[in-house]
């Protein structure tokens, strides 16, 4: 990836630094960019827009919704460039939450079995990281980590056994 400017390393260190698993938290927690225009403005887009998609039934789902001129409801998708950068954030971030988003979402997008398989591992290294007062999350991971395995048919041991000590985990 390339050097990022100076007027955004505030934003993507936030990013690397993300200690929340709420969509609401984490948008708090991103710190605010100067407008920048070509390349740069085009990560940035794409790195809000990862971050606006939410866990529902193990599939990352998209929480904006806008309209056409006829009123109809459009989705944003990923585009190819989206997918390509977010292929290169996949290497460069540390963030065991972002790279199971990232790789989350180029699994959904191109069915590709190492995404899925990148993803699963670092659900299952966020589960292990959660504060108790996330603990709501949980599931909805787990979800993820449960729906990623089935349709992949990899690492389902791995899955079995979070979801077992998970539910091991459970107070009385």
């Amino acid at each position: 990836m390339n050097k990022i400017p100076d007027e955004l390393k505030d934003f993507y260190d936030s990013i690397e630094n993300l200690n929340s698993l709420s969509i609401w938290n984490i948008h708090r927690e991103l710190k605010v960019t100067a407008k920048i225009e070509g390349d740069w403005e085009k990560k940035i887009i794409v790195e809000r827009k990862s971050l606006n998609y939410n866990l529902n039934k193990g599939e990352l789902v998209t929480n904006v919704q806008v309209t056409d001129s006829q009123g109809q409801i459009a989705t944003i998708g990923l585009e190819k460039e989206d997918i390509e950068y977010l292929k290169q954030r996949l290497e460069f971030t540390q963030n065991t939450w972002l790279k199971s988003r990232y790789s989350h979402l180029l699994w959904q997008e191109i069915k590709h079995h190492k995404y899925a398989e990148i993803a699963i591992d670092n659900y299952v290294a966020t589960i292990n990281r959660i504060k108790s007062e996330e603990a709501r999350e949980l599931p909805i991971i787990l979800s993820a980590i449960l729906h990623i395995s089935k349709k992949t048919k990899k690492k389902i041991e791995d899955a079995k056994e979070v979801a077992i000590t998970l539910i091991n985990d459970l107070p009385n």
